[in-house]
């Protein structure tokens, strides 16, 4: 008797559960005193206090952070951050 073939949906659902929970942020990544220093960033750019578009200080963020030698760190990953009101 042959073998009953699984649905999409069923090898979908193998491979969420196969795939190894997600792996931190770039954020999560940094050390304390980077965090800190980018969340003031953040708070004071989200309150105003910091006058720039999100995509310059997205931009400037991300070129530090490389020149810095923090290499994983690009442009939309830091919108997306800076968007953040968590």
């Amino acid at each position: 008797m042959p073998t009953r073939r699984l649905t999409i949906t069923e090898k979908v659902l193998e491979k969420v559960k196969a795939t190894p929970p997600r792996h931190k942020t770039w954020f999560d990544r940094l050390d304390a005193s980077h965090q800190s220093e980018l969340a003031d960033i953040r708070r004071g750019w989200q309150a105003g206090d910091i006058k720039s578009s999100a995509v310059k200080l997205a931009s400037h963020i991300s070129t530090t952070l490389r020149e810095d030698g923090i290499s994983t760190v690009g442009i939309q990953g830091v919108l997306q951050w800076l968007r953040n009101r968590d």
